[in-house]
């Protein structure tokens, strides 16, 4: 169920990939900050995982890149299922990604052609949609 729902969304133009990398050091920025303005924040990634959370922000920018030019459903389903079982076992609680993925929505929205949000966003709104299931699976998706 779940890969046939990703699977009913259009893959991203390489025009609006390009874009997305072309913006993706102003977006990590972004993402880094309002992540680190959070009174939170040590509550949603744990004790001294600050710069674990920004490695984060940094190898999910050009995950989302390499996966949108293949465009890859279940490549996208296994990562994710490693990338939260890995980081919770560094302390990250879960609640952490829907906050992440709704700074990645917000940077990507003020950082690109509304095209390229119109075929971006999908794909964060899918992931903030289904990752209550996906936190679910076993290793390997």
């Amino acid at each position: 169920q779940l890969l046939d729902s990703l699977t009913r969304i259009a893959a991203p133009s390489l025009a609006s990939v390009d874009e997305y990398a072309a913006a993706m050091a102003m977006m990590i920025d972004q993402v880094d900050r309002t992540l680190l303005a959070r009174p939170d924040l040590q509550t949603l990634i744990g004790g001294g995982n600050t710069e674990m959370m920004r490695t984060n922000h940094r190898n999910h920018a050009e995950f989302m890149v390499a996966f949108s030019r293949v465009y890859d459903p279940p490549v996208l389903i296994g990562v994710v299922v490693w990338v939260l079982q890995t980081y919770q076992a560094h302390g990250f609680s879960i609640g952490y990604w829907p906050v992440q993925l709704e700074a990645w929505r917000s940077a990507v929205a003020t950082s690109v052609t509304p095209r390229a949000v119109a075929e971006i966003d999908p794909i964060y709104r899918w992931l903030l949609d289904h990752l209550p299931d996906i936190a679910t699976l076993p290793p390997g998706g």
